[in-house]
């Protein structure tokens, strides 16, 4: 786990620092969730650099589960019965 310099300014292009969570095989994902991420309106409060100690997890491992299971293997199942789709 790393730690967050506080003098270090943040990334104007990423001021939720989102891209080091991605780190290490989550790379594909970033792309697809920091859009989604970065339009909630209390995102810093829950992932942003200085959200509290009491979120659980720690923000380093916020997004560990999803690395094994890059985007462009999921799949989405369509039902013709009713047109919905379904998760993988």
């Amino acid at each position: 786990m790393s730690d967050v310099n506080a003098s270090t300014p943040p990334d104007p292009n990423d001021p939720l620092a989102l891209a080091e969570l991605f780190k290490s095989g989550g790379e594909p994902w970033l792309p697809l969730l920091k859009p989604v991420i970065e339009a909630q309106s209390a995102a810093a409060t829950f992932i942003g650099l200085g959200r509290s100690p009491m979120v659980v997890p720690v923000r380093e491992l916020t997004f560990q589960a999803i690395k094994p299971h890059p985007p462009h293997k999921w799949h989405r199942a369509t039902s013709s019965a009713t047109g919905t789709t379904s998760p993988p």
